[in-house]
């Protein structure tokens, strides 16, 4: 029946609009938005290029750690081990130390990863080398990290370093550009 508020009508249309404008207007949640939906793509577009099977993005929180915001590929375990790094004995807490690029071609035999639980942590998950590289700002800060694992020790060559490290550094722009 026209103009009877029900499931249908004008009522639940009210409420949909009401939700898509608060998720519209709503400054917080836009940022988040966008800013998930570029590094889930930075994400991709760094592994596809790597060729690695895993993956994750880390966000500098309030405390100086890393948290992970965005991953591929990384059990459970894993993701619970490194939910949030705050010290230098992982490639990534490394990486934010040095303010550059760490890669790790054997976790099993590094020196970054020697006596600590991340060690067993990351063979369990099945990498056997890292690389972390910081999401430079415009200014120099690191505003967070994106790491790539491998299944198997390897060694990073430069050409795929140059250029996976202008791709995290362009991430680090638009991160940027998308908090302040």
């Amino acid at each position: 029946m026209p103009g009877v508020d029900g499931p249908s009508g004008p009522v639940e249309a009210r409420r949909g609009a009401s939700s898509a404008m608060v998720r519209f207007l709503d400054p917080y949640l836009a940022f988040w938005t966008e800013a998930d939906a570029m590094l889930e793509t930075m994400l991709d577009a760094v592994l596809e290029v790597s060729g690695a099977r895993s993956g994750s993005v880390q966000l500098l929180d309030p405390d100086g750690g890393l948290r992970i915001t965005a991953h591929h590929g990384h059990g459970p375990e894993f993701l619970r081990f490194f939910a949030v790094v705050s010290d230098q004995r992982s490639a990534c807490g490394r990486a934010l130390a040095l303010g550059g690029p760490v890669a790790v071609g054997d976790v099993a035999h590094s020196t970054v990863f020697a006596g600590t639980p991340g060690r067993q942590a990351m063979l369990r998950d099945g990498s056997r080398a890292v690389l972390s590289l910081p999401l430079v700002g415009p200014t120099g800060e690191v505003a967070g990290m994106v790491s790539v694992h491998y299944p198997r020790p390897r060694r990073v060559e430069p050409t795929e370093l140059r250029l996976l490290s202008t791709m995290a550094k362009r991430g680090g722009r638009l991160l940027h550009v998308l908090t302040h």
